[in-house]
């Protein structure tokens, strides 16, 4: 994945799953996290690290189908958190 400050390389730091009980390593985790969970229970977050310009990041994937069920949701304005 390319860094999107500098569009660099980035390597990933740390995976956070919902079936592991491991605490979140920063709050941008803990809110990535949040946002994932309120329509699907299978996600996954990423804390990224760019290898040019050092920016840290989060990614949150989700599968597809999850992510229109996730949008359209949101335009209903069933969001939870």
């Amino acid at each position: 994945m390319n860094c999107p400050r500098c569009t660099g390389e980035t390597r990933v730091l740390a995976t956070r799953k919902p079936s592991t009980n491991e605490r979140a390593a920063s709050r941008k985790e803990i809110d990535a996290a949040k946002t994932a969970n309120w329509y699907t229970p299978d996600w996954t977050v990423r804390t990224r690290m760019c290898k040019e310009c050092a920016a840290v990041t989060c990614t949150v994937e989700v599968y597809a189908d999850d992510m229109t069920g996730m949008l359209l949701s949101a335009e209903r304005g069933e969001r939870q958190c």
